[in-house]
């Protein structure tokens, strides 16, 4: 039986995982062996998409340290969220209809349980048949509070929920991140346009954005 020695014990613990996220569910759904699935283009495309999503998500959790709790949704995919976190809980802005900021219990296995109205957005669009909030991105600061993109501005909420203010802008904000060398520049991009607002407030410091 011949064997190879690796210096670094993680690459091949990682190509494992990668290898067993492409082929396991494949294999198993399709009762087919490995080289049955890679014969077929359209198994085999499956497989592709699978250890690219598995290294997309590793490659962008490298960096990140301390709290956090991430998702990811594919263009591709766009029903399907691929979640992590370290802490709990996981808060989203589903779309931009409906009126409230939902959360979620992150378990140990990646699922998301106990999904719940967390905050409740000011300044929603009703119509007969819907409720608009514009809700988009989301970041927090060192003080745990959540900042919201909306289409009134940015909304701010305290970690239990309350809404304590909007920071109003001349467009609908889609997107932003606290940077700077202290943290307490507020960059803010949407609708074509960018912003950068200077706060008193300080953005989480146990990552690098």
């Amino acid at each position: 039986m011949s064997c190879q020695l690796r210096t670094n014990i993680l690459v091949p613990a990682w190509e494992k995982l990668a290898w067993n996220a492409g082929f396991n569910a494949v294999t198993t759904i399709t009762r087919s062996t490995v080289a049955e699935v890679l014969a077929v283009p359209v198994t085999r495309e499956l497989v592709v998409r699978a250890m690219e999503e598995v290294d997309a998500v590793a490659t962008a959790l490298r960096d990140v340290d301390g709290a956090y709790g991430i998702a990811v949704v594919s263009s591709r995919d766009p029903d399907k969220i691929v979640v992590a976190r370290n802490g709990s809980p996981l808060l989203l802005g589903i779309g931009k209809d409906g009126e409230y900021l939902v959360a979620f219990d992150v378990q140990d296995d990646g699922t998301l349980r106990n999904k719940r109205n967390f905050a409740k957005y000011e300044g929603v669009l009703r119509t007969p048949q819907r409720v608009t909030s514009g809700g988009d991105g989301l970041a927090i600061d060192s003080e745990g509070r959540i900042y919201a993109c909306t289409r009134i501005g940015i909304q701010v909420f305290s970690p239990q929920g309350q809404h304590l203010g909007t920071i109003p802008l001349s467009r609908p904000p889609q997107n932003m991140a606290f940077a700077g060398s202290d943290k307490k520049t507020l960059y803010v991009v949407g609708r074509g346009a960018a912003y950068k607002i200077q706060m008193s407030s300080q953005g989480f410091l146990g990552r690098a954005k």
